[in-house]
């Protein structure tokens, strides 16, 4: 995924405060990031066919409207679905209100608390070391434990505070960590250092297939993402007016960026650790 200059401007203005709503439908905004989305999907899938319609007609914005339209009424993933939540003004206090007031998330994998900076456009810092600047602190911020975080804050309150920061952090992070190259023309890309095309990510091309120590795509990262975050906050968020169409639709394309780069088999750090591996490929299985 291609980022342009008023695509990354129009969506780290969206990321910079919970006050602020996402773009309407980024899709309809910005055509190369529309297509790629449309791109990843496969159309003849039942339940797709008003994707399909409107992206055969042109209207990129009119198919992630129904993209977020089928994840929103589908029957799928059951048991990841949440009651509806009453709405509600109240606090949930603790690690949701210091992420929502403060930027300040805890990382349970390394046992830290830390505010995390956001850069120049507006967007957090999602290569933040932490205070020690310990790589594993970065890694596991990137394992998005506050996805559950703020989508328990939410079922708890009502309070659209949580849903509005979580979609925030989904615009945030999908268009500024993209890892375009795990799937590009169709084809896998392969770990830095072997022969093939590289899988890369943003500026100063980082490997993102299988991930190195210092990427927030190596494997285990991304195992335990889609293993656990991602789809329980994908799918319990479906019933929050705040999941704005821009967040599920990039979402998607993310997951599917997850599932061309779980593919990719060795030639990571980890490989041959059995709790690596097992992450990995549930992850792949889950997703």
């Amino acid at each position: 995924m291609q980022r342009t200059a008023g695509a990354l401007v129009a969506l780290a203005t969206a990321a910079t405060a919970v006050a602020v709503v996402a773009p309407v439908n980024i899709c309809a905004s910005n055509v190369t990031i529309g297509t790629t989305i449309i791109a990843a999907l496969n159309l003849t899938y039942p339940g797709l066919e008003a994707v399909a319609a409107a992206a055969g007609r042109g209207d990129l914005g009119a198919a992630c409207d129904a993209l977020a339209a089928y994840y929103l009424t589908s029957p799928t993933a059951a048991w990841l679905r949440v009651p509806p939540v009453a709405p509600g003004t109240g606090l949930a206090g603790g690690v949701a209100d210091a992420i929502v007031f403060n930027d300040t998330f805890y990382l349970s994998g390394v046992s830290l608390t830390t505010h995390v900076p956001r850069n120049a456009d507006g967007g957090l810092d999602w290569l933040w070391k932490g205070p020690d600047a310990d790589v594993e602190a970065m890694n596991c911020l990137n394992r998005h434990d506050s996805f559950t975080e703020l989508l328990a804050a939410w079922r708890a309150t009502g309070n659209p505070l949580y849903a509005r920061y979580f979609d925030a952090l989904v615009i945030d992070w999908v268009t500024h960590l993209p890892c375009p190259d795990a799937q590009s023309a169709g084809a896998p890309c392969v770990p830095a250092g072997l022969p093939g095309r590289p899988c890369t990510w943003g500026p100063g091309a980082q490997a993102c297939a299988t991930g190195t120590m210092e990427s927030p795509w190596r494997s285990l990262e991304m195992g335990i993402r889609m293993v656990g975050s991602w789809p329980t906050a994908f799918f319990g968020f479906q019933g929050a007016a705040e999941f704005s169409a821009s967040a599920r639709a990039l979402f998607v394309l993310a997951v599917s960026e997850h599932n061309a780069a779980l593919a990719v088999d060795g030639g990571h750090p980890g490989r041959g650790t059995e709790n690596w591996e097992m992450t990995q490929w549930q992850g792949l299985v889950t997703s």
